[in-house]
């Protein structure tokens, strides 16, 4: 991919490419072959000429490295311009340099030679990728995203975009197989998937004036399968008269642009194929991609008064049948950066692209942007769906989870690869507390049953604090059952959510004591000041949760009774139990509990729950264990 915003004519993601006049094509020798293949893009064949001449000047070493630099073969390149950096070199080709250590994550490198391309007075605004060079090491331990699977799909070693389309994919691939030592040229097929992974091998699209001798690729189809929007060429002439340019579509600068067309599926055939209005022979309008209403057609040209090199249009969509388009609109800079926009993709309310422009990992990065103005500014899509070489060309599967991209990201060589990618789901962990819905206390070793709706059980119990830690994966929702011997069962509903705060509240777990015969409930944490019987302010908010509890279930009579540690006479704990019982009964008497529904009684010290009887030491802990209040159920 050609990466220079100011003379991005040769780019393979954009495939125009300079025609062979009659006045020049022919010259014999090495250097004028190596330049004559340079001019026109067809830089494979550049770097056999160019090798092969016996001096290897700074002028031709340059053009080695730079030839390296626009097949995308990183390891190469780095070594031809690490050759030629401490000299006189041309400002792009500095620039060259620095983004080929970006591809190859040398990011403190590349930030030294992006400051010299600057301090050389550089035309391109490096500040972005400056900052990308602190940015990247830092972002490249994030936990990705997306998952990303290479397909046994053939690309040749240059993907230009697909297009789902019925049971497979709309791709191009390359019209011959020895892609390896010189440039080849591309044509639109089908490839029908037969698994997860794998695709049948690809028929390549036999209609009329669809494919040509030259480029096809960047297809996107209607989401009603009518029509076909793509890319190709504007001449199929291989040679012009200089002359003759205009009359041969042949821009004034010798570039054969490209041009979006558009065809009609009619009965399964593609037809009716015409050039959209947009198009000039001056400069090249390519990548189309038409939203799923149908109503937008987005693409990409560096037409003049553009923000950078290739900047991000759409078109509104009139009359598709006539061709009926409204004039066309650049992004504005809020999308559209210094460097390149390339690959635009719409799914609902998010415009999806690829560009070199913005803080990234290096190469061209996949960027997106909400369309609603809702979250303003545009966002990289981080480690997993970008790498530091060069990832583009996104769309989405109907689930907006997964969906395709390419990348040249594998090996060092600059080789496309499409891919699928699926949508990485990280689990929260949030704390449950799970307690006694009267007293408060934790619940320890409850029972914790989770089902999630992807059908995966789990079985856990809480700790001695009652508590326990519970995953729970963003995309999915959950039904948790809390239970303990004596206690109500409660199951809480969990909801598919993105902020763990969201579902905190729902994970105070109280669980009640089942309202039958001889059940116990140990209220211990009722406090009354020392050999007093009315209980301390603090324990009254127990006492109305008690309340509650006995207006929930009418039917059932209650011993409400009081104890105490071993500590004094018999006499004077059985005096003072049973105050403290009647203190207990009389609060609940004025929130109107029927004075029948209670018996009250202190049994002192008789009922001790430890082995702290008197001559024992004990601490404090353990005494207190022995003062409480118990409710049980008659």
């Amino acid at each position: 991919m050609h990466r220079d915003s100011k003379k991005m004519k040769y780019t393979l993601l954009t495939f125009a490419f300079s025609i062979l006049t009659f006045f020049s094509f022919a010259m014999p020798d090495n250097l004028a072959l190596a330049e004559e293949s340079y001019k026109t893009g067809h830089y494979k064949e550049a770097l056999v000429f160019y090798n092969a001449i016996p001096e290897q000047t700074l002028y031709i070493q340059e053009k080695v490295a730079n030839c390296y630099f626009y097949i995308n073969d990183y390891a190469n390149a780095e070594k031809e311009f690490e050759k030629i950096a401490d000299k006189n070199v041309e400002q792009p080709t500095l620039l060259h340099y620095a983004e080929v250590l970006m591809n190859n994550q040398n990011y403190k490198q590349a930030a030294v030679i992006f400051k010299k391309y600057k301090d050389a007075g550089g035309e391109n605004d490096v500040a972005n990728r400056i900052a990308s060079c602190a940015w990247a090491p830092e972002k490249m331990w994030d936990h990705p995203d997306y998952k990303v699977h290479a397909l046994s799909l053939e690309t040749g070693g240059r993907s230009l975009g697909l297009t789902p389309f019925k049971e497979g994919i709309i791709y191009a691939v390359p019209q011959e197989q020895n892609v390896n030592d010189h440039t080849v040229f591309y044509d639109l097929a089908y490839a029908a998937k037969t698994d997860s992974f794998e695709y049948a091998p690809p028929t390549v699209l036999t209609e009329k004036d669809l494919n040509s001798k030259f480029y096809e690729g960047s297809p996107s189809v209607s989401a009603d399968g009518k029509w076909l929007f793509f890319t190709k060429n504007a001449s199929e002439k291989e040679e012009v008269n200089i002359k003759r340019k205009t009359q041969n579509k042949i821009s004034t600068e010798g570039v054969n642009v490209l041009q979006l067309f558009m065809a009609e599926n009619i009965n399964g055939v593609w037809s009716n194929i015409k050039p959209l209005p947009v198009n000039s022979i001056e400069y090249s309008c390519t990548h189309p991609s038409i939203s799923a209403d149908g109503k937008t057609l987005y693409f990409v040209s560096n037409m003049p008064g553009g923000i950078g090199g290739y900047d991000i249009y759409k078109m509104e969509k009139d009359n598709v049948v006539v061709g009926g388009f409204g004039k066309p609109q650049n992004l504005g800079k809020n999308i559209n950066s210094p460097g390149n926009e390339m690959f635009p993709y719409q799914f609902k309310e998010t415009l999806y692209f690829a560009s070199n422009g913005f803080t990234g990992f290096g190469g061209y990065d996949i960027y997106s942007t909400d369309l609603s103005g809702n979250l303003p500014g545009i966002a990289n899509l981080g480690i997993g769906m970008n790498s530091s070489k060069d990832d583009f060309a996104v769309v989405f599967n109907a689930d907006g989870e997964s969906g395709y991209m390419s990348s040249n990201r594998e090996g060092e060589h600059g080789y496309d690869l499409i891919y699928s990618f699926a949508k990485i789901w990280y689990p929260f962990t949030v704390i449950a507390n799970v307690k006694d819905k009267v007293s408060l206390k934790a619940i320890p070793n409850a029972m914790v049953h989770s089902l999630a709706s992807n059908g995966k059980e789990i079985n856990t119990t809480t700790d001695a604090n009652g508590k326990l830690s519970l995953e729970f994966y963003p995309n999915l929702s959950y039904s948790i059952t809390f239970s303990k011997e004596g206690y109500v069962s409660k199951t809480v509903e969990i909801p598919a959510f993105t902020d763990p705060r969201d579902i905190l509240a729902l994970l105070e777990i109280s669980l009640e004591v089942e309202a039958k015969k001889d059940v116990v409930m140990n209220l211990d944490n009722i406090y009354f000041a020392f050999a007093k019987a009315e209980p301390l302010p603090e324990s009254l908010p127990i006492l109305d949760r008690l309340t509650q509890f006995m207006n929930d279930h009418p039917e059932i009579k209650i011993e409400l009774s009081a104890h105490t540690d071993c500590r004094g006479s018999d006499m004077a704990n059985n005096d003072l139990s049973g105050r403290r019982a009647h203190a207990c009964y009389d609060y609940l008497v004025s929130n109107k509990i029927d004075p029948k529904r209670m018996v009250p009684k202190g049994y002192g010290e008789s009922k001790l729950l430890n082995q702290c009887r008197d001559g024992v030491e004990c601490s404090e802990d353990l005494h207190q264990k022995n003062r409480r209040v118990e409710i049980k159920i008659l």
